[in-house]
Order: C-alpha cells, then structure tokens, then sequence
C-alpha cells in the first residue's frame, strides 16, 4: 500500500509542502468518491470483499461432512473431513478453528452446518460489514 501512495504523489513530492498537501488531498478526496460511486452501484447487503470470502466458503465446505450432536437447539455439529475435526457450535457463533471468531465471518466447517438448518451463511455475517447506504 505504501508504495502504491509513494506512486501517486510522486509528481507532488518536489513541490512545496502546501502543494504536496494539497495533492494528496485531491487524491485521497476523488478515491473515495469513485469508490463510493462503485458502492452505490453494489447491490448486496455485505460488503463486496467479504461476500467474495463467503462465496469461497461455500464451495469449500462441500468436501466437509457435519455430524449434529443432538442438542435441542440443532446447534452443537462436529465437521470432518477424514482426521481433520472440529467442533461448531452456531448459537454461539464459534467453531474451533477460530476463523469465525477471529473475523466474524463464517469459516467453511460453520457454513456445512448452516447448510443442514437451512440458515443462510450472510445472516450470521457480524453488522460491522453490512453495507449501509446514505
């Protein structure tokens, strides 16, 4: 990323420290306003990065076979796949491999269970990465 920057301001870095400053104003105010124009564009509830990360979890977690341990919430799965193991738990959002935890966005043994219940992975996205627009 820093060389990205230092790329941009490289024909404002032998100005004055006004104009240097100006220029990486200029730069910075029409990237967010061209990445706000894509947004506006975008018509998911969750950000575009994060629902490419749950699209990849989708299609891995069909190698993954989830065993319900009987509860009676139906929230309490052991996924495996041959010695590999771990244990989800969806009331509580956790899984033992510490992706969902971690980064609040489902992990592919977690989606395996939800596919079971029937629940839709983006709704256990956390709120931080839902798209607000104004």
């Amino acid at each position: 990323m820093c060389e990205a920057f230092n790329n941009v301001i490289m024909e404002y870095r032998d100005k004055p420290i006004i104009t240097l400053l100006e220029g990486i104003q200029f730069y910075i105010s029409s990237r967010i306003v061209k990445l706000r124009t894509i947004l506006m564009r975008y018509e998911g509830s969750i950000c575009p990065k994060v629902q490419q990360i749950i699209e990849k979890n989708k299609k891995a977690c069909e190698t993954w076979r989830a065993h319900w341990y009987g509860d009676v919430d139906l929230s309490l799965f052991e996924v495996s796949k041959g010695m590999e193991k771990f244990v989800v738990n969806l009331k509580q959002q956790t899984c033992s491999c510490r992706k969902w935890e971690l980064t609040r966005i489902p992990c592919t043994h977690s989606i395996a269970c939800m596919r079971i219940n029937g629940v839709e992975p983006e709704l256990n996205v956390n709120s931080y990465y839902r798209c607000y627009f104004m």
